[in-house]
């Protein structure tokens, strides 16, 4: 019903709402994409194959600076439950190019290769080299340092701008109601707090403090580097697979934690003593290891009387229900998941990349969003003729002037920005022809010129000098620079092409992913096959009933040979 209300025209103003908008997203998400239809209309016409379409409310949809960046579209829909089916819109994924080509790339750029210099200086001293480095006794000791120094800078920085411009710009609790963010924190904060242990005089105990520590930072610092993985399309699929097969592990383990915990207190209590079962925490350990086939009989066979049937007989019980039909029960449900998820598989992506995209905006500080969506409004494609950064920033400062409709004034800028270089050349040209024309009577003159050392005046000769005449050199003003601006000038005023966020039409060529084609033919594949074993199953059926009917038909006339003949009739 809400779907056919939103495609009849007048039944609502057309214009988007963020309101509406969530509510949308929250009680019908399948209608979501027929809103969205609205401002992406795809027209009827073409031109050289492209698909037209009409863009409307693209700054709204956008986000505004004066909007919260959680209240964004883009945000919103990475938070749903139907993020898959809506981002796949052809007007989120203009949405979500334009964030990325604005202000994520670069942010994302940055950060991973902060990151990564992080992991690298830190990983290597503390695996190669030696905790004595603090002595630096050999240019070993001082590379270590140096290495050293550079991780902890780099902590101090990714927990202190990069963590902390997030949680500002996203707010504390839902912060850290992210996963992710709880690592990266833990991990700066860990890494920072152990600089006291590397100067500390070695005992065994603080040495192995130091080195617990360590080991666990580089495994954090490992496993944050997932989060930056996900942007991959490739990557990102496979740890969105992980992320769901974590939700069936924590089920499996659930119902699993229930043997475990009783079989680890009976093996306690009839191998108490023995390898393995000393104390609870080793019977736990070793029970656990039993799912993945750490199995060693020589307890169970060595042990006598009731004790040897009765732990035989648990043995049996625990390999039968745990190992056989709960470890089965797990690869099915993450097959399971895997098949799901792969159905979805290019959406899973767009989501990671869309969430992503959303904590780098909103790590933003207002200042620079509201640049970014200013040359978002005002600066144009590179064909469009935007000729260099001055102009770019010039239209940027006129944009800041407090003015009733930004998209128009933009365009006016950039109009105006190429008059000002027409006429500024303009009158370069005119300061060339005057001073051609001043020095005209010094250029073409004719002035002496001694060809060669013979023909120099010697004394007591009068022989007038030859002379020579010297043309005027042509000016090295580039004029095509001009005609390059009157091109640019007349195409801004009889055609002007559209900015990033200008509302218009647009043609476009639909693109269909690799994986959607691989997934479409494997799905016809296997409708064919289905198929042919139907048609198959059929004719070896038909071919049963026709040889049932045929031996029901042999039977019949065996019969009616071989009646039996009945009493005489008697003749009256």
């Amino acid at each position: 019903m809400v779907r056919w209300l939103l495609r009849q025209p007048g039944t609502w103003p057309r214009r988007y709402n963020g309101e509406f908008f969530a509510f949308l997203l929250e009680k019908v998400p399948e209608a979501v994409t027929d809103y969205l239809d609205v401002f992406a209309t795809v027209l009827n016409h073409s031109h050289k194959g492209y698909e037209a379409v009409k863009y409307t409310d693209l700054k709204v949809i956008y986000g505004e600076p004066i909007v919260p960046v959680s209240d964004t579209a883009l945000a919103l829909v990475a938070e749903s439950s139907a993020a898959h089916m809506i981002l796949s819109h052809r007007l989120m994924r203009l949405i979500l190019h334009a964030k990325w080509h604005s202000f994520a790339r670069t942010m994302f750029r940055q950060e991973l290769t902060a990151y990564t210099l992080l992991v690298a200086s830190y990983f290597i001293p503390t695996v190669w080299g030696s905790p004595d480095w603090i002595h630096l006794k050999t240019k070993t000791h001082k590379m270590v340092a140096a290495l050293r120094f550079i991780s902890w800078l780099l902590s101090i920085f990714l927990l202190l701008c990069v963590e902390r411009s997030e949680c500002r710009g996203e707010g504390v609790r839902r912060y850290f109601s992210s996963f992710w963010n709880w690592i990266g924190v833990t991990t700066y904060a860990a890494i920072i707090c152990s600089i006291p242990l590397e100067f500390i005089s070695f005992s065994e105990l603080t040495q192995q403090a130091r080195n617990s520590v360590l080991a666990l930072i580089i495994v954090c610092l490992w496993i944050n580097l997932l989060q930056f993985l996900q942007m991959s399309r490739n990557s990102g699929l496979i740890i969105a697979m992980m992320v769901h097969m974590v939700k069936d592990i924590y089920r499996f383990f659930l119902l699993y934690s229930v043997f475990l915990l009783g079989f680890s207190g009976a093996f306690y209590l009839l191998l108490g003593g023995t390898s393995g079962y000393e104390t609870f925490t080793t019977s736990f350990i070793t029970v656990y290891l039993m799912l993945y086939g750490q199995l060693t009989y020589d307890n169970f066979k060595d042990a006598k009387g009731y004790t040897w049937y009765t732990s035989n007989f648990l043995l049996l019980v625990h390999l039968l229900s745990a190992v056989v039909v709960l470890l089965n029960i797990l690869i099915a449900m993450m097959a399971t998941t895997y098949a799901e998820v792969w159905d979805a598989a290019e959406a899973e992506a767009l989501q990671s990349h869309a969430q992503a995209i959303v904590r780098l905006e909103k790590a933003l500080t207002p200042k620079v969003r509201r640049e970014k969506f200013l040359e978002l409004l005002a600066v144009s494609k590179s064909k469009a003729g935007t000729r260099s950064t001055r102009e770019r920033q010039y239209t940027v400062q006129k944009e800041e002037e407090p003015q009733e409709d930004l998209l128009v004034s933009a365009r006016e800028a950039r109009r105006q920005n190429i008059i000002l270089g027409v006429a500024k050349k303009m009158r370069k040209i005119s300061s060339v022809n005057k001073s051609s024309q001043a020095r005209n009577s010094q250029q073409n003159r004719v002035v002496p010129v001694a060809e060669s050392s013979d023909e120099v005046d010697q004394p007591g000769q009068d022989y007038p000098p030859k002379l020579k005449y010297i043309a005027r050199q042509a000016s090295r003003f580039a004029v095509h620079e001009l005609a390059q601006d009157v091109v640019a000038l007349n195409a801004a005023m009889k055609k002007p092409v559209y900015s990033v966020l200008e509302d218009g039409v647009r043609y476009e060529t639909p693109k269909k992913s690799t994986r959607g084609q691989g997934k479409d033919e494997m799905q016809q594949q296997l409708t064919l096959s289905q198929q042919i074993r139907q048609q198959q199953q059929l004719v070896d059926l038909q071919a049963q009933v026709e040889q049932l009917t045929t031996a029901m038909t042999n039977l019949q006339a065996s019969l009616l040979t071989k009646r039996i003949p009945g009493p005489p009739i008697p003749k009256y």
